[in-house]
C-alpha cells in the first residue's frame, strides 16, 4: 500500500528519485511510465522546480515501480493538462485489468475516474458524511445533475455568483451541514 499526497513534493527530494529508483522492484516501470508520459527530464531535477502535475506523475510512477498493490491517490489530476490526464489514466487502467494494482482516488473529477474504464465504485462525501454512493455512472449522473441545478439564475443572483457554485457551497446552503 502507498499513498500519494496532493502535492507529493513532501515525500519527493532529488537525492531520493536519482538514488532510490534503481533500488526499487520493478525501476524498468517507473522509467517506461516517466517516458510514457514525457517526462523524462524529471528525473534530473529537484522536485521542487517540477511543476505540481510533473510531481504528482513522478510519485505515481515511483509507486509504481514499488510494485505496490494498493495506491491511494488525493486529487490526482490537480495540475495535469488533458493529454497527461488520459495517459495517466491509461497507465492506471493497464495496471488494474492486468490485476497488478487497485486504485483509490480521493478527486473531484469524475471524468477522470471514467477515463479509467474500469468497474468502479464511487462516494461522495460531504461534511465528512457519506451522502451517496453507487457505481460511477449514478453517481456522475446525479454529481452532474446537482452541478446543473445550482446553475440555475436565482440561486447564483442569490449567492452573488455568475458560475455554477461549487457542491460544497450547495451543501452547505441548501443541506446545512
Amino acid at each position: 500500500t502507498y499513498y500519494i499526497p496532493q502535492d507529493p513534493a513532501i515525500v519527493l527530494t532529488k537525492e531520493v528519485v536519482s538514488k532510490y529508483i534503481h533500488k526499487l522492484p520493478r525501476p524498468d516501470i517507473v522509467l517506461e511510465v516517466v517516458k510514457y508520459l514525457g517526462l523524462e527530464d524529471s528525473l534530473e531535477k529537484s522536485p521542487l522546480v517540477l511543476s505540481l502535475g510533473q510531481r504528482r506523475c513522478l510519485a505515481i510512477a515511483l509507486a509504481l515501480g514499488m510494485d505496490v498493490d494498493l495506491l491511494l491517490v488525493d486529487e490526482p489530476t490537480l495540475g495535469l493538462d488533458n493529454v497527461v490526464l488520459v495517459k495517466l489514466a491509461r497507465v492506471l487502467r493497464t495496471f488494474i485489468e492486468q490485476g497488478r494494482l487497485s486504485l483509490v482516488i480521493a478527486t473531484q473529477d469524475l471524468e477522470f475516474a471514467e477515463h479509467l474504464g474500469v468497474p468502479t465504485r464511487a462516494v461522495l462525501v460531504d461534511c465528512g458524511r457519506i451522502v451517496l454512493e453507487g457505481d460511477l455512472q449514478t453517481v456522475a449522473r446525479i454529481w452532474y445533475g446537482m452541478l446543473r441545478v445550482v446553475k440555475v439564475p436565482r440561486l447564483c443572483t442569490e449567492l452573488g455568483l455568475d458560475v455554477v457554485m461549487t457542491v460544497d457551497r450547495f451543501f452547505e446552503r441548501y443541506l446545512m451541514c
